[in-house]
């Protein structure tokens, strides 16, 4: 049977629509593996304002893991500004201490008793190798969901600088959950503290108590703390004991106003028979 021009050219044209159908499924079924290996693979971090991260297995279990000790390693930090600064820079009190207010003594007999900036340092970087695993709580959390984790000793180091306390820590751990496993280590935080300023306004005024270590030169303290914008608040504890605090109330700390507190020890009967 003959055909028609016409009917061949219809027939072509079918052919061809045929093929177009084809190439589009084609494409849809090309885009919808994609999609699904995009949905799969990627993990909405929502600690991090929703931003999207591409993991593998290992990854998977390990982001929750890192995140939860980013927090509670932030949280010990804001925890150990807030501790020294409240026990004279000190996390274990130094021999000259009122153990009543626990307090160190930063003039004593008319000699300096203050600790170095490095002390100061060394003090926070023990409070958080000594307080992160309270916040950490033995990871028991993840046990639940089939994850084991297992960890190593903290090891810190604090360092006080101008606007800020940086804490860098190496705490080893391993992750495992079935036969997917990933080892973490390297953590740190910054909490926004003007601890350098008030360090060096206390160090300045028990330099100069030094100078005069029979008399309180109040003037001293208070102009020292307006140059800085920082409060003092004095107290007479006893005869010859008087409890400083300065207060800063421009860069708190867990939304409070910072204090750092000390004591000083005057023998005022010594200045009346030098007299």
């Amino acid at each position: 049977m003959e055909m028609t021009i016409t009917e061949m050219t219809n027939k072509r044209g079918n052919k061809r629509g045929q093929a177009t159908v084809f190439i589009i499924f084609g494409i849809a079924i090309v885009i919808g593996i994609i999609l699904m290996f995009y949905l799969r693979s990627s993990f909405i971090d929502e600690t991090t304002g929703g931003k999207i991260f591409f993991l593998d297995d290992a990854g998977k279990i390990g982001a929750p893991v890192e995140n939860y000790v980013q927090s509670c390693l932030e949280k010990t930090s804001e925890n150990a500004l807030i501790f020294i600064g409240k026990h004279g820079g000190y996390y274990n009190l130094p021999q000259a201490t009122d153990t009543l207010f626990s307090l160190p003594y930063y003039l004593y007999a008319g000699e300096s008793k203050i600790p170095s900036k490095e002390e100061v340092e060394r003090q926070l970087s023990l409070y958080v190798n000594n307080e992160l695993f309270f916040c950490l709580r033995g990871f028991y959390e993840f046990y639940n969901q089939g994850i084991q984790v297992k960890t190593g000793e903290a090891n810190t180091t604090a360092k006080i600088n101008e606007n800020n306390v940086f804490f860098d820590v190496n705490l080893p751990i391993y992750i495992k959950k079935g036969d997917v496993s990933k080892n973490l280590e390297k953590f740190s935080a910054s909490v926004p503290s003007r601890l350098n300023t008030i360090f060096n306004v206390a160090d300045s005024f028990i330099r100069e108590q030094e100078r005069t270590p029979y008399s309180v030169c109040l003037s001293c303290l208070i102009n020292l703390g307006g140059e800085n914008d920082l409060r003092i608040e004095v107290s007479f504890v006893r005869e010859g004991e008087m409890l400083f605090k300065i207060v800063d109330e421009r860069v708190s700390v867990k939304e409070m106003p910072y204090e750092f507190s000390f004591m000083n020890k005057y023998d005022f009967k010594e200045e009346g028979r030098k007299e």
